[in-house]
């Protein structure tokens, strides 16, 4: 090492953020490329001063991937593991690590979590009360829980994702009101042992003469929640219901999305009034609507926001006339639309009407079983939609050869003089039919997909039953 004139620490530590510790590499076995670590770069900058080494140590190690890192040994691990801010996604090595300033802490594989692990994991979370992101997941052991007081001091935690526990007795409730007040987003999934009124207030047996008060004085308040994303109210056992859910966005004043499951069967216009008046930001809606009529989900839908929504996605539906007009109110700020239909459930050209008057789609998708032929075709061609999509995505029944699909696009990127269709990143290998008159059905019918998007001006990405493309100006 040599004492020549210095950079500043502050302008080395920028540099050092800008070198790549890991490294894509092929994989034998996959397609998918492979990050491995390779400091090779940070040694030769190690080597230009004390000042230099100093100053991109800790940038080397701010961050630990044990699946890129699992052949560093252990010991080498727990000497620099002060330096740790992002530990994930998973815990290949035994430690002990000395980690006391992480921000971003993931933890996210089921298969591979043991109960040793999650003491850890409980551990550094107790020791790391600077963290912004969470994920935790259930160990293997079935007798691993989670408790409140692990918890209690996150007061900056922005990000938490919670998978496959079981939190009975209020636990949950417990651990979102510890870690409520500056949660921006809040993943749920695969969460049992929940009984309904689990996050509402818990009533005192005697002094019920005001119990709205009590309920408001209780409630679960998350008062920087953005988004929710959770399958807990989907209705069965193990899940809470729609009254559970009315609950708790009550809570969530400046909640934005919401991606959820909705019981079968369900009332839904109390939620579409708490979710309007109790959540005025809320631009984005994802439902999985798997049993509920359509006449209760356009309940929901249609007055959901009093502002308009953003984007919104619906799986599992009945689309019909009820539903695309509930759509339709939203047609002076919908922007992303995404419908997946249940069986042969589609009025299309109630799809189509909606699609006329919602004018401001950039995205659109839609997947049914409907069977694509020249009907639906003329049908989606009836009238002029689309005019401001940059993203199509067309997903119906259809019988047509893969090999024939890719021929015809090569074939149309040759013709077309005006746009360039080219496909997409990943590589399709197609057989060709040997039939010359499924051949010549084939190209039929990718005629008539194509002649829908042509006059769309502003389109760029065209997928069709999973085979997606893009277009460029030539």
């Amino acid at each position: 090492m040599t004492n020549s004139p210095e950079l500043p620490p502050e302008i080395i530590i920028k540099i050092g953020f800008c070198i790549p510790a890991l490294v894509e590499e092929p994989s034998p076995t996959s397609r998918v490329a492979l990050k491995a670590f390779r400091p090779q770069t940070f040694f030769a900058c190690f080597l230009v001063s004390r000042t230099w080494y100093q100053s991109l140590l800790p940038v080397l190690w701010y961050a630990y991937c044990g699946n890129s890192m699992s052949r560093i040994p252990n010991d080498v691990i727990a000497r620099y593991s002060h330096h740790f801010r992002i530990l994930r996604p998973a815990l290949v090595h035994p430690g002990p690590l000395h980690c006391t300033l992480l921000t971003v802490l993931e933890l996210d594989r089921y298969e591979t979590c043991t109960y040793k692990e999650h003491l850890q994991l409980s551990q550094l979370v107790r020791e790391n009360p600077g963290l912004r992101t969470l994920t935790r997941t259930r160990a293997t052991s079935k007798s691993m829980t989670l408790e409140s007081d692990d918890f209690v001091g996150l007061k900056s935690l922005e990000v938490l994702t919670l998978g496959g526990w079981k939190l009975s007795d209020r636990r949950l409730f417990g651990i979102l009101r510890a870690v409520g007040s500056k949660l921006r987003i809040l993943r749920l999934h695969r969460i049992y042992g929940l009984l309904p009124c689990d996050l509402s207030p818990q009533l005192e047996q005697d002094g019920i003469a005001d119990i709205n008060s009590k309920i408001d004085d209780g409630r679960l308040t998350l008062p920087c929640l953005e988004t929710i994303e959770t399958d807990i109210f989907n209705g069965g056992p193990g899940n809470l219901g729609i009254h559970d859910l009315e609950e708790l966005v009550a809570g969530f004043p400046r909640l934005e999305t919401l991606v959820t499951g909705i019981p079968a069967s369900s009332q839904t216009s109390c939620l579409a009034s708490a979710l309007r008046d109790r959540c005025p930001r809320l631009r984005n809606l994802r439902l999985d609507a798997w049993g509920v009529s359509e006449d209760q989900l356009a309940a929901l839908v249609g007055p959901v926001s009093a502002t308009g929504l953003f984007s919104l996605q619906l799986d599992n539906i009945c689309v019909g006339k009820e539903l695309t007009s509930a759509i339709s109110r939203h047609a002076a700020t919908l922007q992303h639309l995404r419908l997946q239909s249940a069986y042969f459930q589609l009025d299309l050209q109630a799809v189509v009407e909606m699609l006329v008057e919602c004018w401001q789609l950039k995205t659109f998708g839609i997947q049914s079983m409907y069977i694509f032929n020249e009907n639906v075709a003329e049908t989606l061609k009836s009238q002029l939609w689309g005019q401001r999509l940059e993203r199509l995505s067309l997903g119906f029944e259809t019988g047509v050869n893969r090999g024939e699909v890719m021929d015809f696009f090569h074939s149309k990127s040759r013709e077309d003089s005006t746009w360039r269709w080219r496909h997409a990143d990943w590589k399709l290998i197609g057989f060709r039919a040997k039939n010359a008159d499924v051949r010549t059905a084939t190209r039929a019918l990718l005629e008539k997909a194509f002649e829908i998007v042509q006059e769309m001006e502003c389109l760029h990405t065209f997928e069709w039953n999973g085979f997606p493309f893009t277009r460029t100006l030539v």
